[in-house]
């Protein structure tokens, strides 16, 4: 009798124990979720920052270019090369058009 009123308040304390542990392994474990969802969170601001500045580097990048080109095509139209110009324009326009592709796609791919 005296032996089962010692196993019964044994295996309350290993209850009790195991509903401890389980409580506290569960709130360490929401607590990790929470911190986990929070760095996401913070690496998808820093991605979109990044890929903001991207994209705004790009577009400086390519007006400059533009500006070139304008000067040197009608740099070329001026001195009478106007073959040689339209040639150059049209590689210039259809290398900034795949240019712009690429850079869509790399971006799109990098989020």
């Amino acid at each position: 009798s005296q032996t089962d009123t010692a196993l019964d308040d044994v295996d309350q304390v290993i209850n009790k124990y195991a509903a401890d542990a389980e409580e506290a392994e569960m709130k360490f474990v929401q607590k990790a979720n929470a911190s986990i969802t929070d760095q996401v969170q913070l690496i998808k601001k820093k991605v979109a920052s990044v890929m903001d500045k991207a994209r705004a580097f790009w577009r400086n990048s390519k007006q400059q270019v533009v500006r070139v080109q304008n000067i040197v095509v009608g740099t070329l139209a001026t001195v009478g090369q106007t073959d040689t110009a339209i040639h150059l324009n049209g590689t210039l326009v259809t290398l900034l058009q795949r240019l712009d592709s690429a850079s869509d796609s790399t971006l799109t791919v990098a989020k």
